[in-house]
């Protein structure tokens, strides 16, 4: 008699692969655990199965970046750079990323504009808007293709030379089956 105690048994490894990009459903059934009574006419034990491994399906190879690359803004005044996913296989349902400048006494980060009317979003700007860091979840942008995800706007503080750094850092489509970011 082991009392209450639990023990975790692995009973099968399922491993998926596939021939191209898209989306899988991933069913496992167990038909039948057998567990006799014991000598003392105890009912059977009782098990719960828990998948403990979340199963993900790559969705594509795809590349995310700021378009234009370069561009000027005079003292004062904004400029708008796009959000990129250059080669979305698929629709994006979610996305998340962070905008960052190297020079806030050059130029700053000033507003975001999300793209595929999220559902459940969160934008937040460091307190000097040196960097903001977006996420967006329920989206529905429209691939495939080159689409833009969102649209960052750059104000300029003062004259002189500021560099922009994005990365992003989860890209997924409608159905959560992840891109990968080259």
């Amino acid at each position: 008699d082991f009392g209450n105690q639990t023990t975790d048994v692995e009973i099968a490894t399922v491993e998926v692969t596939g021939e191209d990009f898209g989306t899988a459903d991933v069913n496992v059934t167990v038909n039948n655990i057998d567990d006799a009574p014991d000598d003392a006419g105890s009912p059977p034990a009782e098990y719960t199965i828990t998948n403990t491994n979340n199963a993900s399906v790559q969705v594509g190879v795809t590349d995310v970046a700021l378009s234009p690359t370069d561009q000027s803004a005079i003292v004062g005044d904004n400029v708008t750079y796009d959000v990129v996913v250059a080669n979305a296989s698929d629709d994006i349902g979610t996305y998340v990323f962070d905008v960052s400048t190297n020079d806030t006494s050059t130029a700053t980060i000033t507003d975001v504009a999300l793209r595929g009317d999220p559902f459940n979003q969160t934008v937040a700007f460091a307190d000097d808007n040196s960097s903001v860091s977006v996420a967006a979840v329920g989206t529905e942008v429209s691939g495939p293709g080159s689409v833009t995800i969102a649209q960052v706007t750059v104000s300029g503080e003062s004259a002189g030379d500021a560099a922009l750094d994005l990365t992003a850092d989860e890209l997924s489509n409608l159905e959560g089956s992840l891109y990968t970011i080259d």
